[in-house]
């Protein structure tokens, strides 16, 4: 996902938050990549890329934008990662590595658009063992357990 700076720095006026170098590094981050990242991975990225930024400024940002909705957090098992694309998609969890990956909303059978309500976010996770770690078991089984 592809956000200019300029709509970056306008999403982030059009909430009501101060644009701060800190707001916008974690913002143009999280649009720049196709992972889900974790809030260390963030740190470490924009830490490589000589953004000085503290850890508890990650969060403090990572905060701001979940809470005014220019961020997704996804909750795993261990941890949060963080998705820039805050549209209605669904999530899926790998159990074994842990990743997170989109999942194409045809995947989701869901239609939000006749319901009486007015609806502002939906939460859509799957989790099961990705493709990788399939291969990785010598598995080929793609169907629920019954456990």
């Amino acid at each position: 996902m592809n956000i200019s700076r300029g709509e970056i720095l306008e999403r982030i006026r059009k909430v009501g938050g101060h644009v701060t170098e800190q707001r916008v590094a974690v913002m143009e981050y999280l649009a720049s990549v196709k992972s889900h990242p974790t809030a260390k991975e963030i740190y470490d990225a924009l830490q490589s890329r000589g953004i000085k930024i503290s850890r508890a400024s990650v969060f403090n940002v990572l905060n701001f934008l979940t809470k005014h909705g220019l961020a997704r957090e996804i909750k795993t098992a261990d941890e949060s990662h963080y998705d820039a694309y805050v549209d209605f998609h669904p999530h899926f969890i790998c159990r074994v590595c842990g990743k997170v990956y989109d999942l194409d909303v045809s995947y989701a059978g869901f239609e939000y658009g006749d319901l009486p309500h007015k609806v502002e976010q939906i939460d859509l996770v799957v989790t099961g063992v990705c493709q990788e770690c399939l291969r990785d078991q010598g598995s080929t089984s793609r169907t629920l357990s019954k456990n």
